[in-house]
């Protein structure tokens, strides 16, 4: 009988095949590194009042102290917001609630 030598499954066929899978795992490594060298960042949080409850609809503005850029948005319906893509930097948030919280 002769043995069968067939080559085991996942073993790369080719040196061209193995090249094309090394060069992939380089570039998904590179875009890793890329995406992790992004200079922004994010601010979230939920506005309550002093029991606690939700405010919804209050208006959060953000204002950033190095280049004076204000950004401002408002609560959801569970008091939450959120700023994406902002400039690194120091910032002062100020909250102004709707009319009938206070």
């Amino acid at each position: 009988m002769k043995a069968n030598h067939s080559p085991a499954i996942g073993v790369f066929p080719s040196k061209i095949t193995s090249l094309y899978f090394v060069s992939i795992v380089f570039s998904l490594i590179c875009c890793a590194t890329a995406r992790a060298q992004i200079d922004r960042a994010e601010l979230e949080g939920t506005v309550t009042d002093s029991s606690g409850a939700a405010i919804a609809g209050a208006s959060v503005s953000a204002l950033n102290k190095d280049n004076g850029l204000k950004r401002t948005v408002a609560t959801g319906p569970t008091g939450a917001y959120r700023m994406d893509a902002m400039d690194l930097g120091a910032y002062s948030v100020t909250v102004r609630t709707p009319k009938g919280h206070g």
